[in-house]
């Protein structure tokens, strides 16, 4: 019997529309089903431990997938732009998401982790252009988001984080040009926000440091051009701000910085209504 689909098996099968994954495949090669734009549905065994990149890359189809529940990571581009896809749910085995897994998937609306998840890092470009995404709660374990993972994900309304969260790093772009989202709260873990990781959120109004934080170091240009924020109070355990950090808030008006801060660089405020520091 089959255990595994090799590399690029049905890779440009452009015909085919439906596929069952027998009990007995445990492997799913790289590029396996890539490109078969007609798919629309394919059923996983619950034996698959490995699902390789590429695997369902450019399945423009495919409306649903159910991710088996002993696959331990999600490779770069394995759905890469799947643009019918409306659901994912994520099982709790899986410790990383890869570069641009989800990227492109203009139609998901809902990612979904389990109670129990492992999920430690959401790597590059993972959900980037998921335009229809309007909210996510991340689970306790995550530690890492990394660069653009969420970037213009236009619909992305509301941000949250289960208690107790290990996250520690918002890396540079990762949540650029959400431009629906309107408040999000920093857990007490979170250490450090990289270069530009909120700019042009326009909508953007709120955002709180839960205490005690954790947070040491803004980067620039993090808020850059968010637009609709107008006040923000700085932890003490901050230790920098990069440049232009805030630049072009244009409602900012009142911001509280702590006295362990030494220096401020130059543009923190470009273009803003600081009032009050």
């Amino acid at each position: 019997s089959v255990t595994i689909i090799k590399r690029s098996a049905f890779e440009n099968c452009k015909s085919l529309k439906q596929i069952t994954i027998p009990s007995s495949v445990t492997y799913i090669g790289k590029d396996a089903f890539c490109e078969c734009s007609s798919l629309e549905q394919i059923i996983l065994s619950s034996s698959v431990t490995y699902i390789g990149e590429n695997a369902f890359c450019g399945c423009s189809s495919l409306k649903q997938v159910a991710i088996p529940s002993l696959i331990e990571s999600i490779e770069s581009k394995s759905f890469y732009k799947c643009s019918s896809i409306t659901q994912i749910e994520i099982p709790s085995h899986v410790n990383s998401i890869g570069d641009c897994s989800f990227y492109d998937c203009a139609l998901l609306k809902e990612v979904l982790f389990s109670p129990s998840s492992l999920l430690d890092s959401i790597n590059k470009d993972a959900f980037r252009l998921c335009k229809s995404l309007t909210e996510i709660i991340f689970p306790s374990s995550l530690t890492i988001i990394f660069d653009s993972a969420f970037s213009e994900c236009l619909s992305l309304q509301k941000v949250s984080f289960k208690s107790p969260s290990s996250l520690v790093t918002i890396s540079n772009y990762a949540f650029e040009k959400c431009s629906s989202l309107i408040e999000i709260s920093f857990p007490p873990s979170l250490k450090f926000i990289g270069q530009y990781a909120f700019q042009d959120c326009l909508s953007l109004k709120q955002i709180l440091f839960v205490n005690p934080s954790s947070i040491t170091s803004i980067e620039k240009n993090a808020f850059n051009r968010c637009e609709s924020l107008s006040n923000v109070e700085i932890p003490k355990s901050v230790e920098s701000i990069g440049f232009d950090a805030f630049g072009q808030c244009k409602s900012l008006t009142n911001i509280s910085i702590p006295s362990s801060i030494d220096v401020l660089q130059i543009g923190l405020f470009t273009t803003t209504k600081v009032n009050k520091i």
